[in-house]
């Protein structure tokens, strides 16, 4: 009789909880999903008391991995007392996984999490292999999240309908030397001009590489729109007659590039290099705090500094999903719940720990909250996130993206 009513008075305690979450939130603020029942919370939580998680991810940067293994699961054994056993494999590999999983019926899968670093929740979506909706259960999805983000609404160019959540973000920044130019380029007019000013002096990192990647693909859907380029035809001819200002942009400057085009920097680095040698103007990466870190190792001039184009940049998301056999999806859940708090993502975003965007608003979050957020010190060399976010474009469809960069290496042939 004692154990159960020490279970009624847990349960109790729960629903108390969560109805005092919910009630500090501001309803102007924040959309409340009338369907979240507390109690129903509480018994999702209540079921992944001291389970284990296992997490499969293919974040491949020491900083992500490190952050993952260490701070992740200590946060989340902290707050729900969940346990995470965190791994790491190639996306193709969870994906045969489970793939295999589902042809065989296995119905008691090995994961219960996924975080991808990028692309591929199309590739699970359409072999029907997550787990959903899960997103609308999440109290934290309707305090911290902005619903109307593209990023929250689609992966891969398709809708998530709920079957996934994101994790994390990076964008695309530029880095000039102030020493030298007085301004820089806002748009890629500005940037144009420049370049056919400053000839030999600008390059990119020849695509695949991630970098130059985000590059082609911020510019196409700055001029050509990203409903327009994100359903382009595969057909490399009329995919050129659709993106006509972004074929007549690339082969505008092709004369003006470092070695007039006929070589590129193989990655970030070499681009660096030539940046910190004054051979070229500008250096990019995904990472906003790069330039801190390079100035932290006297890798760039004392004069570096980052910038933003107006019209925004592109960048990748991250993003969470449960697969359809997970025999730990309440765990999963509350997991995923907990990754979506101040705390978490403001740990992520540190960049003593790794520097990954948040994918939570502070502008919606309650203030507390958010300061876990903000109270992340910003270094002169780095925008900070709500200026980055505000100009954020979304990610198109990997397959445009292929496109693009197969438009790229014909007019750079």
């Amino acid at each position: 009789m004692g154990c159960i009513m020490g279970k009624f008075k847990l349960v109790f305690i729960h629903i108390i909880i969560i109805a005092l979450l919910f009630a500090g939130c501001s309803k102007e603020k924040v959309e409340i999903n009338p369907e979240i029942n507390s109690r129903e919370w509480d018994m999702v939580v209540g079921s992944a008391e001291d389970t284990v998680v296992n997490v499969y991810h293919n974040i491949d940067g020491v900083d992500g991995r490190k952050w993952l293994e260490q701070n992740l699961s200590e946060k989340i054994k902290e707050a729900t007392t969940i346990n995470l056993k965190i791994t790491y494999k190639p996306k193709d590999d969870i994906f045969e996984k489970l793939l295999n999983d589902r042809n065989t019926e296995t119905s008691e899968g090995i994961i219960d999490l996924i975080i991808l670093k990028d692309y591929g929740f199309k590739e699970f979506m359409e072999e029907e292999l997550l787990y959903g909706d899960f997103a609308t259960k999440l109290p934290n999805y309707y305090r911290n999240v902005n619903k109307e983000f593209r990023d929250v609404i689609y992966s891969d160019g398709m809708k998530m309908n709920g079957f996934g959540m994101p994790f994390g973000r990076n964008q695309l920044m530029f880095f000039y030397n102030r020493d030298i130019f007085d301004e820089y380029p806002n748009n890629f007019d500005e940037l144009l001009n420049l370049i056919s000013k400053e000839t030999g002096r600008f390059t990119i990192p020849s695509p695949p590489n991630r970098v130059g990647v985000k590059f082609l693909e911020t510019l196409a859907v700055t001029l050509d729109g990203w409903e327009i380029v994100n359903e382009v035809s595969s057909n490399l001819e009329e995919a050129k007659k659709q993106l006509k200002k972004t074929v007549e942009y690339l082969t505008y400057i092709k004369p003006y590039l470092w070695k007039e085009g006929a070589i590129f920097p193989e990655d970030e680095l070499q681009l660096d290099n030539l940046f910190k040698e004054d051979k070229v103007m500008f250096s990019m990466s995904l990472d906003p705090d790069h330039g801190t870190k390079m100035m932290w190792e006297d890798e760039y001039p004392e004069g570096a500094d980052s910038f933003i184009l107006d019209s925004g940049t592109t960048g990748y998301t991250s993003y969470m999903m449960i697969p359809f056999n997970s025999l730990n999806k309440s765990g999963a859940m509350v997991t995923i719940n907990e990754i979506l708090s101040g705390g978490v993502q403001g740990s992520k975003y540190n960049v003593k720990t790794w520097g990954d965007l948040p994918v939570v608003d502070v502008g919606i979050m309650e203030t507390e909250e958010g300061k876990l957020i903000t109270k992340n010190i910003v270094k002169s060399t780095t925008i900070k996130q709500d200026e980055i976010l505000d100009k954020r474009i979304p990610a198109i469809d990997k397959e445009a993206l292929n496109i693009l960069v197969d438009i790229w290496f014909d007019i750079m042939k």
